[in-house]
């Protein structure tokens, strides 16, 4: 992951792929990226991206909830469930027949 400032000089290595680091039930809802480049007396930068269902795939939201360690919010379609009739609900038939 890397920052681009939109002067267009200079990059910020902001992490490069650690691993899915969500929940044992879930991992795959969140992103670690670790070793970035390091803060000006400080730590080596890292990012965690934590991906929720949505529609579009889309950033929401950044933040820096502590010092030059970031954490991006994103929606995306896949990590939403799938729907009920392939995990052996309704068929899909019955859904399309009462539309």
């Amino acid at each position: 992951a890397i920052q681009k400032p939109k002067s267009g000089q200079g990059e910020t290595r902001l992490g490069q792929w650690g691993d899915w680091s969500g929940p044992e039930n879930n991992k795959y809802i969140k992103m670690k990226y670790t070793n970035g480049q390091a803060c000006w007396n400080g730590p080596t930068r890292s990012a965690d991206v934590q991906l929720s269902c949505g529609t579009d795939t889309k950033l929401t939201s950044v933040t820096e909830p502590s010092r030059c360690e970031y954490l991006f919010v994103m929606t995306t379609p896949a990590v939403c469930s799938k729907p009920d009739y392939i995990n052996g609900g309704e068929s899909e038939e019955h859904i399309h027949s009462e539309l």
